[in-house]
């Protein structure tokens, strides 16, 4: 069995829920008119506890972190930020309101918020944390002070304006301690411990939960609903979700068009919400919104993703030819 391809499946999964998720916003945004499918907007509450997080885990199973400080930071700047930087300032010139902080400057949201893709950014300091966290040898010490930092940032990010979280620190700090976790998921399979299965069955079972509980589950993406009193629930969903679709990953094992998305994700993130909003805007502005059959969102929503499928994986492939992939990092 090949690792790294259950990896990119289990990234593919996972940003077709992104898609997903992000195609639903931008229709109640942009096409209040269509959102009369209450089923398909409840769909979120599924997964919108982890399915963010579940990409530090698997990055957690993954990195070794074996490099030093400073050079880790220039490797995940250039292969984190840069690409951010670079396309978000361009997906903000074409679409301002399809990059965070799109009524700033170019200039101030690459100062402020690292490029104004806040999932990019905090992964980036998120790992930086990690790694000086790791210098801490005693794992339950290091556990403790991981603890702490994630508390601090789910007080941080529910209780203060996304305008002023620089750098998306809050969000950073609630990443940081999903590395560890990945890391004794990746330990524990070395013993052969069905850990990531038993994570797999046990979300299966908590999904009527979930759907009973509705809009009431934690929320945590570019906006959180987690409070303080939803931390317990938010930390256990959060982990055996993230967990559950790794395992996902190994269970399809192969799917080609799934590998592709998962090992283009940074592509597939960064500009999938472009082509989102433009494409609804079309859609509003030569569809006339009124009473419509449950059938045309289902038709609306369909269309939206394999657009945005196809549009990502043009430039995917297009940002990996010879003369453009150092925008990617790739130099």
């Amino acid at each position: 069995m090949n690792r790294l391809t259950n990896i990119d499946v289990s990234k593919g999964l996972l940003m077709l829920l992104v898609v997903y998720y992000h195609a639903l916003c931008i229709v109640v945004a942009v096409c209040p008119g269509l959102c009369n499918e209450e089923f398909l907007f409840e769909t979120p509450y599924l997964f919108r506890s982890f399915f963010m997080i579940a990409f530090v885990v698997i990055s957690g199973i993954t990195s070794r972190f074996e490099r030093l400080l400073k050079d880790q930071i220039v490797h995940d700047a250039k292969v984190l930020l840069l690409p951010a930087i670079i396309i978000s300032t361009l997906v903000g010139i074409l679409c301002p309101e399809a990059v965070d902080k799109g009524d700033v400057s170019s200039l101030s949201r690459i100062i402020l918020y690292g490029g104004g893709a806040w999932f990019i950014t905090a992964m980036f300091l998120s790992r930086v944390m990690y790694k000086i966290a790791l210098q801490i040898r005693k794992d339950q010490i290091r556990y403790c002070a991981l603890i702490v930092i994630w508390i601090v940032g789910v007080v941080f990010d529910y209780y203060i304006p996304n305008d002023y979280e620089f750098w998306y620190l809050p969000k950073a700090m609630i990443f940081t301690p999903y590395f560890e976790v990945g890391r004794i998921v990746n330990k524990v399979e070395l013993t052969r411990m069905p850990v990531a299965m038993v994570c797999f069955v046990a979300y299966l079972l908590v999904i009527p939960f979930l759907w009973w509980y509705g809009d009431k589950t934690p929320h945590f993406s570019d906006s959180s609903s987690v409070s303080l009193r939803m931390v317990p629930l938010f930390g256990f969903l959060s982990i055996i979700g993230s967990i559950a679709f790794y395992e996902a990953g190994k269970i399809i094992n192969q799917n080609r068009f799934i590998e592709f998305i998962g090992r283009n994700s940074l592509v597939f993130y960064l500009m999938h919400i472009v082509f989102l909003f433009m494409a609804c805007k079309l859609y509003n502005a030569y569809f006339i919104i009124t009473e419509h059959s449950s059938w045309v969102i289902y038709v609306v929503l369909t269309s939206l993703m394999l657009g945005a499928l196809l549009w990502c994986s043009m430039f995917s492939i297009l940002l990996n030819t010879k003369y453009l992939k150092w925008i990617l990092g790739k130099f």
